[in-house]
């Protein structure tokens, strides 16, 4: 969760012993990584725009960038209700980019690992010259290279299990996971937060 990593991610590191890494690093990299990289819009919830973590660890890797933040609070919840594949979706994410794209951005990157799921309509309603940088797949790669790199990787062969618990566990839940994950979520259960 890039609002997490935005706000928590330091005071866990010192708390616990365990190696714990957060999303805003790698999908920094990857977007300063481009070629050309000079004017980068970010969309997040408000949490993480607020916290200019992004706007931070962009303009300490790189001078003279060019950043334009743009919480996008409606996002969230038409994800959430599977809107994504319908025109107020659409709609909302013109009203939130046009902004954006009128001062000349060539890179975005989606800072909410709902994110995701709208590549494709995204890939609709903008320029094709703009780049999207996905912070949730930048971060699973560098997990990956991280444990290749420990020799903690599990072979191929090998599948593991998934377990989700949420603390709102909605009947759309396991139809989104399913749409996220490209195959079934696995077990899901309900997770009661001070139990």
């Amino acid at each position: 969760c890039n609002t997490a990593t935005a706000h928590a991610l330091p005071q866990l590191q010192e708390q616990y012993r365990i190696p714990i890494m957060g999303v805003i690093e790698p999908g920094v990299d990857a977007a300063l990584s481009c070629p050309n990289t000079e004017r980068v819009g970010i969309i997040a919830t408000r949490g993480t725009i607020r916290s200019h973590a992004y706007q931070h660890a962009l303009a300490q890797r790189k001078t003279g960038l060019i950043i334009h933040g743009q919480a996008t609070p409606l996002l969230v919840p038409l994800i959430e209700e599977n809107w994504i594949d319908h025109q107020a979706t659409r709609e909302v994410l013109k009203t939130y980019l046009d902004p954006m794209v009128g001062k000349g951005i060539d890179t975005l990157m989606l800072a909410c690992t709902h994110y995701p799921l709208l590549i494709p309509i995204l890939k609709e309603v903008l320029p094709a010259d703009i780049r999207l940088v996905d912070s949730a797949t930048t971060c699973a790669e560098h997990l990956k290279k991280e444990l290749a790199r420990l020799d903690m990787l599990q072979s191929e062969e090998h599948e593991g299990a998934l377990e989700l618990h949420l603390t709102d566990l909605s009947e759309e839940f396991e139809s989104l996971a399913r749409q996220f994950l490209k195959k079934s979520p696995g077990r899901i259960r309900r997770a009661v937060l001070g139990a």
